[in-house]
């Protein structure tokens, strides 16, 4: 660091390639191809046009991401959460419904 302020993308580049050192030295593997990236911040910090890129492949920022059963989005309005598991809550309701004891139970 010589004083400058780095781009955003160089800086993550940067952060992305130190994990995959780490990962390569514990002997995991790493798939840019399956890697996304959740941008957040303010619109003037944004790219600009530049994306961040691990092993030679550019990463292009997603609109939402899961992380461990999490769905994120840009906004973090939990949005996209909020419709899972309205829709996972709606599936398992409907099974259960058209199960007979069930039926009989709630009857």
């Amino acid at each position: 660091m010589d004083g400058h302020p780095d781009s955003a993308p160089d800086t993550l580049t940067r952060c992305l390639e130190a994990v995959a050192g780490w990962l390569r030295g514990s002997r995991l593997k790493l798939n840019p191809s399956k890697t996304e990236v959740l941008w957040l911040g303010r619109d003037d910090m944004g790219l600009g046009g530049q994306l961040p890129s691990l092993a030679g492949v550019q990463l292009v920022p997603a609109p939402s991401v899961k992380s461990l059963g999490v769905i994120f989005d840009t906004s973090l309005s939990m949005e996209a959460q909020i419709t899972a598991i309205t829709k996972a809550a709606f599936f398992i309701s409907a099974k259960l419904s058209s199960w007979p004891l069930i039926s009989l139970a709630l009857t």
